[in-house]
């Protein structure tokens, strides 16, 4: 009788537990944590050149950073109050370093850029290169003799 009686106790603790089988229930992916990388991009604020970092998924080499910069800033960097002089625009640019001397080449007009548009692009592939040399800027029109970043 006591084997019934402890039986009974454990079948009845067993089946009062509360947890009822369900299906698999889908909760989405796992979140994922992506490594980020940070580009330095020159924009002005209330009239100066500033440094600004931005965060990518991966480093941006000096040609993808200027084509950053020419797209303008992101509505979060336009929101601390960061702005260009630059004409924004997709624009194709290439980078190269020889001989000293950095070399920008764009798709598109620059002898209408001011001075302060020509520092921003060169501040930007300056720091994105880790190279502080003369910079020369060349567009479909002219080629623009410009120095070194003013605040590197």
């Amino acid at each position: 009788m006591r084997r019934v009686l402890a039986l009974g106790a454990v079948l009845l603790v067993l089946a009062g537990c509360g947890v009822r089988p369900s299906e698999v229930i889908p909760a989405g992916e796992a979140p994922r944590q992506e490594a980020t990388a940070q580009a330095v991009l020159y924009w002005l604020n209330g009239g100066r050149l500033v440094g600004h970092p931005r965060l990518t998924a991966e480093q941006l080499s000096p040609d993808n950073a200027v084509e950053a910069l020419l797209l303008g800033p992101t509505p979060a960097e336009q929101g601390l109050d960061l702005s260009t002089a630059l004409p924004v625009a997709d624009i194709l640019v290439v980078v190269s370093f020889r001989d000293g001397l950095t070399e920008i080449i764009v798709d598109t007009g620059v002898a209408g850029w001011s001075e302060m548009a020509l520092d921003q692009v060169t501040c930007t592939a300056v720091d994105a290169m880790g190279q502080d040399a003369p910079v020369v800027i060349v567009g479909n029109d002219v080629r623009r003799e410009h120095h070194d970043c003013p605040i590197l």
